[in-house]
């Protein structure tokens, strides 16, 4: 059997298959054939501490963001309990845990992307090009879906007719799909810019740059929590705050790191224990400002430290599997599995709206609301990147996502 390498391509947002013998000889042909290739997991082994922690990110990271717009049913379960007993704060924790979904995927994009070098054509003719192609066919699958009622009751939608002018607007504004497509295409964009700082900064400049992020977001929402501060728009930092920029170059940063060196343990500790106590100041902010400011649900503290907790969880996931390796087949799985990260992305809308909320509503009763949201989580999030991969056979389809 052919072996199949797995390498970073592809407007660096998915896994991309080719042939490890293609420059000697044409790729197998056939649909039946590459099928069986992929089941059988045919691929060379990686190297598992310096790749596999990339994907693994991916992967953990579409799971968190499906949980993320799971509302009442779980990512804001936790107003259903009081700040009295445990469940609540366990339950506001592990939301706001599940925000490094984003900043996760943009942090294993920069540690691919960063340290290339491509050509201005390139990186329009072929990155750019895909992406914005990408989000106007999605643009208008959703918002087909729309008008026909698919999401639900939407005023704004069903007030306006059906038309280009009306279709330009909502996409202009943002409000057919994911913000994260607008942000990655924008990441894309910069990507040239973005390579040329991040190749020649020296590590003291990255560590210059976590400092002043956290400590920038740290005082922003320490200043309006406790003393009702806010600071003024003129003053912002956006190489530190925006997410298409400060995370692709800390996940390069982090990326150069462990081709070179080993992480100690002692960080991770002591890494873990910072992002815990982000996760519960973040949590005591969020109660305080629901107390006085009246609204319970506010998430305006839960990106604050977020910085500190992707940090964290992909420097742990390095350090794991640098220490403990995986497995040729599970680093197999994992890599073929994260190919069909974006493809989720994409449809995370449609998979919750036709399969979670039926899910939740059947199991719900014998299982109780929170965890028959991770069950059902779990299951439209694993059976959407199967399914995605098996799409992804189809060479026009694996060309964009």
């Amino acid at each position: 059997m052919v072996s199949w390498s797995l390498y970073l391509v592809r407007c660096g947002t998915s896994m991309s298959v080719v042939s490890s013998s293609q420059a000697a000889a044409p790729a197998p042909a056939g649909f039946r054939r590459r099928l069986g290739h992929v089941l059988a997991l045919g691929v060379d082994n990686p190297k598992a501490g310096r790749i596999a922690y990339l994907d693994l990110a991916k992967v953990l990271a579409i799971y968190a963001v499906v949980f993320n717009h799971t509302g009442q049913f779980g990512f804001q379960h936790y107003l259903a309990w009081s700040p009295s007993g445990l469940a609540y704060w366990a339950g506001l924790s592990l939301s706001i845990s599940c925000k490094v979904a984003v900043p996760l995927y943009f942090m294993a994009s920069g540690a691919v992307l960063l340290g290339r070098d491509e050509p201005l054509r390139v990186v329009w003719g072929k990155r750019v090009k895909r992406m914005a192609i990408v989000i106007l066919v999605m643009g208008l699958l959703q918002y087909a879906l729309r008008k026909q009622g698919f999401f639900g009751a939407e005023a704004d939608y069903a007030a306006s007719p059906a038309g280009v002018g009306d279709f330009c607007r909502a996409m202009l504004s943002g409000g057919i799909l994911n913000w994260f497509l607008y942000s990655y295409l924008g990441f894309l964009m910069l990507l040239p810019l973005l390579r040329a700082m991040a190749q020649n900064l020296k590590p003291q400049h990255f560590t210059y740059l976590i400092c002043l992020g956290v400590g920038y977001q740290l005082l922003v929402a320490s200043l309006k929590a406790w003393l009702g501060w806010g600071i003024t728009n003129y003053f912002s930092l956006p190489l530190a705050t925006a997410n298409f920029v400060f995370y692709p170059l800390l996940g390069y940063w982090l990326g150069e790191q462990v081709k070179v060196k080993r992480i100690q343990g002692r960080l991770v500790g002591l890494a873990l224990a910072a992002s815990a106590l982000s996760i519960a100041y973040t949590a005591v902010m969020t109660w305080h400002d629901g107390v006085t400011g009246g609204d319970p649900s506010t998430q305006f503290y839960f990106n604050s430290l977020v910085a500190v907790t992707t940090l964290t969880c992909m420097l742990t996931l390095a350090w794991a599997l640098q220490r403990w390796p995986l497995p040729r087949r599970a680093a197999q799985a994992v890599m073929w599995l994260a190919g069909g990260v974006f493809g989720v992305y994409l449809t995370e809308g449609i998979l919750r709206n036709q399969f979670l909320w039926d899910l939740i509503e059947a199991w719900a009763p014998g299982i109780t609301t929170l965890p028959a949201t991770l069950v059902g989580v779990a299951l439209i999030v694993t059976g959407g990147l199967i399914a995605v991969n098996l799409v992804r056979l189809i060479p026009p389809v694996r060309r964009y996502i």
